[in-house]
């Protein structure tokens, strides 16, 4: 059965239905015009230009359901939304065909291309193009005229409870405290801990990582900032209350959820108290209480003991912040509105690395939309900046003599594309060139372990690599310094194996048909992380560390992954289960709102996530979940946003 999404793209010729030799048929975009063989060619045999006015068509017919429906391309020409939506819609269409080809080979360039090819495709390009922007402009219009009548409804005399919705929520997630006690927790989290309790050599874990030799103080402590620092000294301080007072690491394990969670729910539940202020609306601020409470992924991402889950509480709690200080700056006058944002700013930068980046350039668009209030947005963000990057990890760190992070750790997008030119232009590598390269890597275990999706094996695993591509016992700064300018002389070479290695690399995280892999009860992934990694056993002076999975609920979490398995697999609930589709959720929303508003104030809300996107097509792993908890986690307080953008105009409009 097509998916929604296939159904479209056919529309828009792209999707042709081809027939393997082993009989089996599947859905191929571009594989046929693109010459991967001459079977695919003898299928293609599709008008481009039908199949583009059959688009056309299909938008009448929406317009001819409602009359009153007035979209006047025109006239937007010049408007910067008009242009977001030229933009959103050549990102959606391009994403959907590298998908769809890289679906069947490794490589883009893999494929030959005709120029008479070529032509074609970048028709049928166009026409998908089109077709979304088309589709985008109508759902756009839709919410821009609907009335949401339910917004309508005013209930003052019942108030919002924050301690209740807060408790109520806790009550909600109960279930699943109990299902999945302690918490799931990954190899990270084991080696935070190796880290804390002093385990082995310092080497033992750094090589592990692994962190160059050359970043390591003579007199360094067994702490470092690989994984952010703050965490590490949480996951390891309740742990030591586990073993201290309760003799029992499940306990330490235990309070780390219990953190994550308290957190995460006082996130929403702000969420929530910004509706009810706004809105008024208290039976619509319940429906949300119970979507926070009844929807299973935010009660299982919530025991996953990973950085990730830390920063999206504050992150979570950051948009709403920023949510009210849109419909009331006079918040910037609020010393205890204030506090909370610095104490949030801190967070963030205390529990996520690209944090820092995210907050500076929200920080500059806050400055743009709120010019009167340079000052006070000064204290509350750029100063807590500030403090972290000089007083915390600048002058602090060294002081402690803690160990930092490699910077390897940013080079997975470099990394990818020196693997494939080494596989693909081998002769095209100079003497000097392959010198460099070999004082940082092992170049030819870089070239052969190549994986378009996955970089970790090209910088990590450390110890456990024989030989390790990376060679961090012996690389120096200069050598990295060197490295980045052979880097750059071989894309002036060949720049489109550069485009190439880039765009395989992290395209499933902005290509709407996209899904999660398929897992079974006893997979543990990020998507659906139900059960412990088995890790080595810890033992420290306090006592024994030993991640363990409660094995009395076992048929419940089976059960959970086979509900999870068939959700994944429905078209319309995998929708609401994947980051890569809720983005583009929030992408309409802000359209949306940007069209409503007739203003670009509402970009400032925005912005923190969308700013995430290129950080998430360099992560180190493609269409990872954990990568993506910042939309999951907020795409309800965006959606918040936008009924109370639409709220505000309904009481506007009614005087």
């Amino acid at each position: 059965m097509m998916t929604l999404i296939e159904i479209i793209v056919n529309n828009a010729n792209v999707i042709a239905l081809l027939q393997t030799k082993k009989g089996a048929f599947f859905s191929n975009i571009a594989m046929a015009p693109l010459g991967v063989s001459r079977i695919f060619l003898s299928f293609y045999n599709i008008n481009t230009f039908y199949w583009l006015g059959l688009t056309i068509l299909i938008y009448v017919l929406l317009l001819a359901k409602d009359s009153t429906t007035s979209l006047e391309i025109k006239s937007k020409v010049n408007s910067i939304n008009f242009v977001f939506k030229i933009i959103a819609a050549t990102v959606f269409a391009f994403y959907l065909i590298v998908d769809i080809i890289l679906r069947q080979v490794d490589y883009l360039g893999q494929v030959s291309y005709p120029l008479s090819l070529i032509i074609t495709i970048i028709l049928k390009f166009g026409a998908l193009t089109y077709l979304t922007f088309l589709i985008l402009d109508y759902f756009i219009a839709l919410i821009e005229r609907h009335h949401f009548d339910f917004l309508k409804i005013r209930t003052q005399k019942q108030n919002f409870s924050f301690t209740k919705s807060f408790l109520l929520i806790i009550l909600l997630w109960l279930p699943y405290l109990i299902v999945l006690f302690p918490g799931t927790t990954t190899w990270d989290t084991t080696n935070q801990l190796i880290e804390f309790f002093n385990v082995g050599s310092l080497h033992s874990i750094t090589d592990v990582y692994p962190i160059a030799h050359y970043l390591i103080p003579h007199n360094a402590i067994h702490l470092t900032d690989h994984h952010n620092l703050f965490v590490t000294l949480l996951y390891g301080a309740c742990q030591k209350i586990g073993l201290t007072l309760f003799h029992s690491s499940s306990t330490g394990f235990f309070i780390v959820s219990m953190i994550q969670t308290l957190l995460l729910i006082f996130a929403m539940t702000y969420s929530l108290k910004v509706l009810w202020q706004y809105s008024q609306n208290i039976k619509l601020t319940r429906s949300f209480l119970y979507i926070y409470g009844l929807f299973p992924l935010f009660a299982i991402y919530a025991q996953y003991q990973v950085k990730n889950t830390l920063y999206c509480a504050f992150f979570l709690l950051y948009v709403c912040l920023l949510s009210e200080l849109y419909f009331n700056q006079n918040k910037l006058k609020s010393k205890k509105w204030e506090i909370l944002f610095i104490i949030d700013a801190f967070g963030q930068l205390l529990t996520e690395k690209y944090a820092i980046y995210v907050l500076v350039l929200s920080f500059g668009v806050s400055v743009l939309c709120y010019h009167k209030y340079w000052k006070r947005l000064s204290l509350i963000l750029l100063l807590p900046i500030l403090t972290f990057r000089i007083g915390i990890t600048g002058i602090g760190y060294s002081a402690m003599h803690v160990v930092p992070g490699d910077p390897i750790e940013s080079y997975g997008v470099m990394l990818q594309q020196t693997s494939l030119y080494l596989k693909k232009h081998p002769n095209d590598v100079s003497k000097s060139e392959y010198k460099t390269l070999n004082s940082v890597f092992n170049v030819s275990a870089l070239k052969d372990i190549s994986s378009s999706e996955y970089v970790d094996p090209l910088k990590s695993s450390g110890i456990y690599k024989h030989p390790p591509v990376y060679k961090f016992k012996t690389v120096t700064k200069r050598n990295l310094t060197d490295y980045k300018k052979v880097w750059l002389q071989m894309f002036i070479k060949h720049p489109l194996t550069y485009l190439e290695a880039g765009f395989n690399m992290g395209y499933m995280y902005l290509d709407f048909n996209a899904k999660q892999p398929m897992f079974f009860e006893n997979t543990i992934t990020d998507f659906l992380p139900l059960k412990n990694q088995k890790t080595k056993v810890l033992r420290t002076k306090y006592g024994k560390i030993e991640a363990t999975t409660n094995k009395t609920f076992e048929p419940v979490r089976t059960t959970i992954t086979y509900v999870m398995n068939f959700a994944e697999a429905f078209p319309f609930t995998s929708i609401f289960l994947n980051g890569n589709t809720l983005i583009w959720l929030v992408i309409l929303m802000f359209l949306a709102i940007i069209q409503i508003t007739q203003k670009l104030v509402a970009i400032n809300v925005f912005f923190p996530l969308l700013i995430q996107m290129p950080i998430f097509l360099i992560s180190p792993l493609d269409n990872s979940q954990r990568y993506m908890f910042p939309i999951v986690f907020t795409f309800i307080a965006y959606l918040i946003f936008l009924l109370l953008i639409k709220n505000k105009e309904a009481v506007t409009r009614n005087g």
